[in-house]
C-alpha cells in the first residue's frame, strides 16, 4: 500500500476552466502563471479570486481523476495536499463531498515539501513545475501535463492525463 499525494488545484480541481470563466481566454494560455496568462487583470484581483472560497465553490474535475481515486482509495492511503489558503478549507471539503471525493484528509500548507515529507510519502501528484522539481527530492514525483508546467520539472515524471497516470503508477507499483 504506497501512501500517495494529491495536489487539488491543476491535479484535482481543473484550475485553468475556472480561471477562463473568471477571467476569459488567457492572452497568453503557456504563460507560466496566472498573472502572465491575464496580464490585463491586476496582481491585486488575480490573488484575491485564488484566495477567495468563492473560487473553490463550483470548480469543474479533471476528467479521469473521479475513477482513478476511487479505485486508488482501495488499494492506497490518499491524502490531498494543497497550497490553498486555509480559510478555504470548509469550500475545499464541501467540493470534495460533493465530488464524492471526501474520502482523503486535506493538509493545506504553505510549504509543501515539509508537509510531504512529514507525512512520508512514497507518490505526490503535481501540476506545478517548481513544487515538482522540490518533491522529486523526497518521493517519486508524477506531474500532470498542462500548458503552463513544461519547463522545470524534469526530475517529475510526466502524465498526460489521468488515465496515463494510473498507468505509471500501476506498472511503477508491480
Amino acid at each position: 500500500m504506497s501512501r500517495i499525494g494529491i495536489e487539488l488545484d491543476g491535479v484535482v480541481c481543473n484550475m485553468l476552466s475556472a480561471a477562463e470563466r473568471a477571467f476569459g481566454e488567457p492572452s497568453q494560455p503557456n504563460a507560466f502563471s496566472l498573472g502572465e496568462m491575464y496580464p490585463m487583470i491586476s496582481d491585486q484581483h488575480i490573488h484575491w479570486w485564488v484566495n477567495s472560497p468563492m473560487t473553490y465553490r463550483d470548480i469543474d474535475i479533471v476528467d479521469g481523476c473521479y475513477a482513478t481515486l476511487s479505485a486508488w482509495n482501495i488499494q492506497h492511503q490518499l491524502f490531498f495536499v494543497t497550497n490553498r489558503p486555509p480559510h478555504t478549507a470548509q469550500a475545499t471539503e464541501q467540493w470534495l463531498t460533493r465530488q464524492q471525493l471526501g474520502f482523503a484528509p486535506v493538509y493545506f500548507t504553505t510549504i509543501k515539501d515539509i508537509e510531504v515529507g512529514a507525512l512520508m510519502l512514497d507518490i505526490f501528484i503535481e501540476s506545478d513545475a517548481r513544487q515538482a522539481a522540490k518533491l522529486a527530492k523526497l518521493c517519486r514525483t508524477y506531474i500532470l501535463d498542462l500548458p503552463y508546467n513544461h519547463w522545470g520539472a524534469e526530475a517529475a515524471i510526466r502524465a498526460r492525463d489521468w488515465g496515463h497516470l494510473s498507468e505509471l503508477i500501476n506498472d511503477a507499483n508491480q
